[in-house]
């Protein structure tokens, strides 16, 4: 599980207490992240609200036309990795939008989580998939930084999951994790 944590004290909105709470609600990512978004849904719209209502400088800088809180869910089926993101959004408008996605699915093998607009122009323009995924990591942050540099910059943190433990490619800013 991965939530960027977000808490707002003056309406009791903490994104790692509605995280756990829906770790606790199901087996599978996929139900997880369902389970987390009708947890999360109401009281992060209180919590915008009080933003755009109080701090309106940083609710138009930090939430509007931006994503707003995502919650990343994996583990594995057998040797099949499972990752589904629920994610929540202020349109430019301020109206909330909500998207889920998750792997294994039809269309793709890769999610994307955070600002990744340009990095997903970038990898749909492939004409090949690239031989070494982790270079295709690399490359798409390094495209959504270059599009987006108010938004997404140094130091990125990456960090690789296999059945056979965690490896940081690049730590970026995170602590590294004890080996499990």
């Amino acid at each position: 599980m991965h939530v960027r944590h977000c808490r707002k004290p003056e309406t009791a909105f903490n994104s790692e207490t509605v995280a756990v709470k829906a770790c606790r609600s199901g087996q599978n990512p996929l139900d997880i992240a369902r389970a987390f978004g009708e947890i999360v849904r109401e009281p992060l719209k209180r919590a915008l609200e009080h933003s755009r209502l109080y701090d309106p400088f940083t609710y138009s800088r930090d939430y509007l036309g931006r994503s707003v809180l995502e919650g990343v869910f994996a583990s594995f089926d057998q040797d099949q990795p499972i990752v589904a993101v629920k994610s929540f959004s202020l349109d430019p408008q301020g109206v909330l939008q909500e998207s889920l996605t998750h792997i294994p699915n039809t269309d793709s093998n890769m999610t994307f989580s955070g600002e990744y607009e340009a990095a997903l122009a970038y990898k749909n323009s492939l004409i090949s998939p690239a031989a070494n995924n982790s270079e295709l990591v690399k490359r798409l942050i390094e495209v959504e930084i270059a599009a987006k540099r108010e938004a997404v910059g140094p130091p990125v943190s990456i960090l690789k999951i296999t059945r056979a433990g965690r490896q940081w490619t690049g730590p970026g800013a995170c602590p590294l994790l004890p080996s499990p």
